[in-house]
């Protein structure tokens, strides 16, 4: 952490952007386990692999 600081002057916004995308990606996968999760309630055969009964 501390070398990425030294090494860019705009280390803070890299940091800060890195986990801006961090948080996108993981609520685009927690929308997606949320459709899943409800596709496999109303039709478990078509279900992806996570939710099948």
């Amino acid at each position: 952490m501390n070398d990425a600081l030294q090494r860019s002057p705009n280390a803070s916004y890299e940091i800060y952007s890195a986990a801006m995308r961090d948080r996108q990606e993981a609520t685009r996968n927690r929308k997606g386990a949320v459709r899943n999760y409800r596709a496999a309630i109303r039709n478990p055969k078509e279900a992806n692999h996570s939710f099948k009964a």
